[in-house]
């Protein structure tokens, strides 16, 4: 039956959705090694800078291939939010 195909769903973990993406680049958040709480917080703040700096240069990365690809869609959506922008500001 179909029960028991929703009940094993719901038992398996999801997966992990930290912002860590790539273990070469980033490591994990530290655990406390008995060293000073501002180097905690040092590791802390260079491992999300890190983190995000690869979003950020991998939506770049796709934003700018989807652009090579679909010229005439990026000038469609960028007319679309132009003219959408003088709407807002004409009601004004």
């Amino acid at each position: 039956m179909n029960s028991q195909n929703s009940t094993d769903s719901q038992s398996q973990p999801q997966g992990n959705t930290s912002p860590v993406t790539s273990d070469n680049e980033v490591k994990n958040l530290p655990q406390g090694s008995g060293e000073s709480p501002s180097d905690d917080s040092n590791r802390w703040f260079d491992s999300v800078h890190a983190a995000t700096k690869h979003n950020l240069e991998s939506a770049a990365d796709a934003s700018a291939e989807f652009v090579r690809d679909n010229p005439w869609k990026m000038i469609a959506i960028c007319a679309a939010a132009v003219v959408a922008l003088g709407v807002l500001l004409g009601l004004r």
